[in-house]
């Protein structure tokens, strides 16, 4: 499946994205926050395409207008997801590469991805983030996400048990 705004495409994963994947997901910094590792070879960001990158409702973000790889966004529904969720709840998980940090573009993405989660009927979503990670508590929010302050979860980031931060958006109500 495919999802297109005015600026970007979402779609699934191609092998000969390896290249483009490996030039972000090698980076450090892109991967600060996430719960992998820095890709150290080329063969990391194919396996990456193959495994958990090919999963259902998990998609590249590609600038239509050079066809760039960009970053990756998904929809982790009920079981799929880090957090203990029904079949009718998502969590979204997403990351840019660093030279497209500051230009919103994980909002447009995320517009593509709620609209998605509407077609597949889910009532609710949820954004969750490592503590330190302030660009992504932005981008929830600028979505219209809310702090669920007595959600308490944790997550294992490199080899250490760390607290999200979990953010809510209702969609529909049951």
């Amino acid at each position: 499946m495919e999802l297109e705004s005015r600026k970007l495409l979402l779609r699934p994963f191609l092998i000969s994205d390896a290249t483009s994947l490996y030039i972000i997901a090698s980076d450090p910094e892109v991967t600060r926050y996430m719960t992998w590792k820095a890709h150290r070879t080329m063969k990391d960001s194919e396996e990456s395409i193959r495994g958990p990158l090919s999963s259902e409702e998990n998609y590249a973000i590609i600038l239509k207008k050079s066809g760039e790889l960009i970053g990756n966004i998904s929809l982790n529904i009920g079981s799929g997801s880090e957090l203990p969720l029904t079949t009718s709840e998502a969590s979204i998980g997403c990351w840019l590469g660093k030279r497209y940090w500051g230009n919103r573009y994980i909002e447009d993405a995320y517009k593509l991805i709620e609209k998605r989660a509407k077609e597949l009927n889910l009532s609710k979503l949820y954004w969750n983030h490592h503590q330190d990670n302030l660009a992504s508590a932005k981008a929830a929010k600028r979505c219209g996400f809310k702090l669920e302050p007595h959600y308490a979860a944790t997550i294992k980031w490199h080899g250490l048990e760390v607290p999200l931060v979990v953010n809510s958006k209702t969609l529909r109500r049951d």
